[in-house]
């Protein structure tokens, strides 16, 4: 899984990302590729990695995500401190299925993250279909959901359904209320998510 879709610092260091493998250091001035990480141990074994981290602006902290590479996947929140180099996992919520989550929000309170109504066949996967493309499984008549979560990592999730089903890659915003009451998330639409 080439580490092609984004770079990104942290933990003093520069990182070439993918979506379904660990973050590879690299060398920001030769390119040198220093080999996968996992921040001390503090980022699970078989558990994907973001391409998409966040860093809070009010305190420099960077949030991850992954998913665990299992028939009973779970998606895993974590918070980097600044300044520091190793993740604190802070809340691992079960999905029912590897769903593709490609992208997620901040707020000051909150990480917001969708689930499409598609997800990844792991029984494919084991049956030898050689590619997650063959693997992919519609869910035309489940809604997009919306998952809410405390960036304390107190209190359960929170799952919106969105109606009609829809796909998002990439975020716009997420605008938080100063009651912290409301989320407004900021989208566009495009003709190619929806020929998807």
């Amino acid at each position: 899984n080439p580490p092609s879709v984004n770079v990104f610092a942290m933990a003093d260091s520069y990182f070439a990302l993918s979506e379904g493998a660990p973050p590879v250091l690299i060398d920001p001035d030769t390119l040198d590729c220093g080999g996968a990480r996992d921040f001390g141990g503090s980022w699970p074994a078989r558990t994907t990695f973001t391409a998409h981290p966040k860093r809070d602006p009010a305190t420099g902290d960077v949030y991850a995500y992954g998913l665990t590479m299992s028939l009973f996947p779970e998606l895993m929140l974590a918070r980097l401190p600044a300044g520091g180099r190793a993740f604190e996992p802070f809340a691992r919520l079960p999905l029912g299925g590897f769903y593709p989550v490609h992208d997620f929000m901040l707020t000051p309170n909150y990480v917001v993250v969708a689930l499409p109504p598609v997800y990844v066949s792991m029984w494919g996967m084991l049956r030898g279909r050689s590619c997650v493309a063959e693997n992919l499984v519609g869910e035309p008549d489940k809604p997009l959901r919306i998952l809410v979560i405390r960036k304390d990592g107190r209190g359960p999730a929170i799952t919106v359904e969105s109606h009609p089903p829809l796909m998002i890659f990439h975020h716009c915003n997420a605008v938080e209320s100063e009651d912290g009451r409301t989320i407004r998330l900021v989208s566009m639409e495009t003709d190619a998510a929806a020929g998807f």
